[in-house]
């Protein structure tokens, strides 16, 4: 008998133009490639693209959002306390799309179900009628991220970020004007923060296995939820080794690359370049920062503007290879982060040295000085640029982040570590390779767009 899976998100999966994406499109892939596309669901609730529905490939089902009304009433009662559910999880929850997810699941019936974060999970607190085994993709401890945002703004009152965070164009209008108020900002960081951390607490009582992306913070979760099963979960994300060669020549180019919606990531680009542009300027006048990633407008374009040929706001680019190939090192200032940095993994799977603060490189096992050069002054970063331009020390750094990808990162790694997790109780792997379930044709499987996440 065929066994079943089902995965339900906020966002579907293609284009892989954002880290989530790219997590979830791992995900995908794998049940695809062990259970066979016709025993894989995926469901959506948003409303549907028509170029995101143009090759689905799996069974995918979108149902339609909360409306306004719904978010505006469920945002009252959490931010008042007369129910549990954090910010995120009221704007995304409505008693219709319950009634439509359950239904759903009922007559799909899978052995696994896959719900991508509280704002999903939510809607399964509870066990259904269904046997599956309810997995539950938490992301990060998002009471963390709250946490650090707010005493990153508290320290330096210079750097604001957006309170809604990436799911700012969930909520209605007037809430998203009303949360751009620093001193509303600032509540809303500790309440969302508190209600956050009972929650991520409480659900670990609840699924039958809970997913964190980051090692340390699965680790910190499950020292405050004892015999809970918490596990950290490994990114699937690139199907073969890297085939891109190195031509780093020694010309002084450098990489911002990340989506600049991303709050935290944006506010910290921004300090990077008021901060640190100049002195790079004086110390390396030829260098080059071109920044990648989606989402700038016109606050980027003015700040980029005052730096002349020495920064270059390039957007979202499609083919990561050259850039990747090319550049001496990737720069990753943030002032705070949570989760797994997918941008670090994609330099680490390039070859491409980074120089990277504490945070941005937190879960993952680098070495400083080995893997990656660590510097946490925005004034210091030219010292460790400088020194990334030789082109032989570069390419031994450059080694050593691609061996280290291929330990920990690599496709045979993870679909293990997958079988693990996904596989039933007891059972190293659910579906072994070459199996008649498992899908015929190359790994990922065909979809309407597939980048590299410029996260």
């Amino acid at each position: 008998m065929s066994r079943t899976a089902v995965i339900i998100s906020t966002k579907y999966p293609y284009p892989t133009d954002d880290g989530k994406k790219k997590v979830l499109a791992g995900f995908l892939a794998y049940l695809l490639e062990r259970f066979g596309k016709d025993n894989v669901t995926y469901i959506v609730l948003g409303r549907q693209r028509d170029a995101a529905a143009s090759d689905p490939p799996c069974e995918t089902t979108w149902i339609d959002p909360p409306a306004w009304t719904a978010q505006g009433w469920n945002l009252f009662k959490s931010l008042s306390g007369i129910e549990p559910r954090s910010m995120q999880e009221a704007v995304t929850f409505s008693s219709r799309a319950k009634r439509g997810l359950d239904a759903l699941v009922a007559t799909l019936d899978p052995e696994i179900l896959i719900l991508d974060t509280l704002r999903i999970g939510q809607y399964f607190w509870s066990p259904g009628p269904t046997g599956a085994r309810r997995i539950l993709y938490m992301d990060d401890l998002f009471s963390l991220r709250f946490r650090r945002m707010n005493d990153v703004s508290a320290a330096n009152e210079t750097v604001r970020f957006d309170a809604g965070g990436t799911f700012s164009a969930m909520l209605p209008g007037l809430a998203r004007a009303v949360i751009k108020f620093g001193a509303v900002q600032k509540l809303l960081y500790r309440l969302e923060a508190a209600k956050m951390d009972r929650r991520e607490r409480d659900c670990t009582g609840r699924f039958d296995r809970c997913l964190l992306i980051n090692p340390n913070e699965a680790r910190s979760l499950a020292d405050q939820c004892p015999g809970k099963p918490i596990v950290p979960v490994t990114p699937l994300l690139f199907p073969e080794p890297c085939a891109v060669r190195r031509d780093f020549s020694g010309a002084p180019s450098f990489l911002l690359f990340g989506s600049l919606r991303h709050p935290v990531y944006r506010a910290s680009v921004i300090r990077f370049l008021e901060r640190g542009m100049e002195g790079i300027i004086r110390q390396i006048p030829d260098a080059k920062v071109s920044i990648v990633g989606e989402g700038g407008g016109e606050e980027m374009d003015l700040l980029c503007s005052r730096f002349g040929r020495n920064v270059e706001l390039r957007g979202f680019v499609d083919n990561l290879d050259e850039v990747f190939s090319t550049t001496c090192a990737l720069l990753v200032p943030l002032l705070a982060a949570g989760g797994l940095k997918l941008k670090v993994l994609t330099a680490l799977y390039y070859g491409l040295p980074i120089v990277a603060t504490d945070c941005s490189v937190d879960g993952i096992p680098l070495r400083d000085g080995v893997h990656f050069l660590r510097e946490n002054d925005i004034e210091r970063y030219p010292i460790h640029m400088a020194r990334l331009r030789d082109v032989s020390y570069n390419r031994q750094v450059s080694r050593n982040a691609s061996a280290l990808f291929r330990e920990h990162y690599s496709k045979e790694s993870v679909c293990k570590e997958y079988d693990g997790l996904l596989g039933p109780p007891g059972a190293s792997s659910p579906t072994e390779p070459g199996s008649p379930d498992r899908a015929p044709g190359a790994w990922p499987p065909s979809n309407p767009k597939i980048t590299s996440p410029n996260d």
